[in-house]
This record gives C-alpha cells, structure tokens and sequence, in this order.
C-alpha cells in the first residue's frame, strides 16, 4: 500500500492549544523536546470538493476533532488542501497491535 501526496496547510490556522508537549527525546545528539498537533486528512477517490475540484484537489485537511466536538456539530478549523500526486491503487487500515503485559 503507498500513497504519496502533496499538502499545502495554512500553519496560522493551527490552534495554539491544541499543540501538545511531547516527552524530551534524542535527535542527532542532542536532547530535543518535540511539540505535536493532530489533525485529520480527508482523501476522496475523486475531486469531489465542489470548491476546489477546479484546481484537482480531493484532500482536505483540519484540526483533529473528539467525539463529542463531531457530535455538537462543532465547526471545523480548515487547515489546508493537496492532491495526490502517486498511489498503487490500495488503501488499507492499519490496525494497532496490542501491548502485552509482561
């Protein structure tokens, strides 16, 4: 399974609080503290986003959202569009593997 595409995301749009500290890990040599923000990536067989379906996108992109923001309908934060540029036609879910106790 591959897909490679290319995303244009509107970084001023990212919301502050929503960038979480990550535990200080080690990057060449150096102990670095990493910050992460979530976000989903939406990408449709086809350009079907009316907006945008000129230009040839069918990826969206927004702020990761909780179950219970999706259930009050909260509006989404817009971040950025793409296209895919290569796919060998299969997408599949990856699962997670489960930890066993030691």
């Amino acid at each position: 399974m591959a897909v490679e595409a290319n995303i244009s995301l509107r970084i001023d749009k990212i919301p502050k609080n929503r960038i979480v500290k990550g535990k200080p890990i080690w990057e060449d040599g150096e102990l670095v503290t990493p910050y992460y923000f979530k976000m989903t990536v939406s990408i449709e067989d086809e350009s079907t986003f009316k907006e945008w379906s000129d230009w040839g996108y069918n990826i969206k992109c927004w702020a990761w959202q909780s179950r219970e923001e999706r259930i009050v309908k909260r509006p989404k934060t817009w971040l950025g569009y793409g296209s895919v540029h290569w796919t060998d036609g299969i997408i599949k879910k990856v699962l997670k593997k489960l930890k066993t106790q030691k």
